[in-house]
């Protein structure tokens, strides 16, 4: 059995979770969002494909210094990328789904560690979150928080003591966002431009 139907089969069995779990999925209780469901991808690639690309749009127009970038192919590209990283490191993606819409996404996998890492700290089993995104018509209404806690309960199952993502700095809302679930800052990266 893989780690993802260990994953599903024991969160369905869960006393303790405060969503209702049927068939592999979790239904939310949010009145607003109440047809949502969390599920594990199957093969919903192009509204995964088009929730990356609305996210990176998002961030390339967030981004003052012009550093991100899109083209017509960034949404197979990094799919394809996203797929590598979670088969290679135990991920997972999991999709907020609505009817028959992804309305939301979110895809995780357990660090490697380097060299470094193991030189410099003792290397706790951290979980990272490499992508979430929720279609701009149905943000604040708490899928995103959905999410959070769903991959937070996969990694927590994987044994994980932490969990950790990166943020684009620009990116306020998130910032926000993420402080209301508890998450710190822990290394902030700096940034200078020397080359016009």
């Amino acid at each position: 059995m893989t780690c993802t139907k260990r994953f599903w089969n024991r969160l369905r069995t869960s006393r303790s979770t405060p969503a209702k779990w049927r068939c592999g999925s979790i239904e939310s209780k949010d009145s607003e969002v109440s047809a949502l469901k969390i599920v594990p991808y199957s093969n919903e690639k192009q509204q995964v494909v088009n929730l990356l690309v609305e996210l990176q749009e998002y961030l390339v127009s967030a981004d003052e210094e012009r550093v991100q970038t899109i083209d017509d192919a960034y949404g197979e590209k990094y799919f394809t990328y996203l797929q590598g990283l979670i088969k290679k490191h135990e991920g997972i993606i999991l999709l907020a789904v609505s009817g028959n819409e992804a309305v939301g996404f979110i895809a995780g996998y357990i660090e490697p560690k380097d060299e470094e890492d193991i030189i410099t700290n003792r290397c706790p089993k951290r979980g990272i979150i490499s992508d979430l995104a929720v279609t701009a018509p149905r943000r604040g209404n708490g899928i995103g928080k959905d999410l959070m806690n769903a991959i937070e309960r996969y990694f927590m199952e994987m044994n994980c003591e932490f969990v950790a993502l990166d943020l684009f700095a620009p990116n306020d809302t998130a910032k926000k966002f993420y402080d209301s679930l508890g998450y710190t800052p822990r290394n902030i990266e700096l940034y200078k431009r020397i080359k016009r």
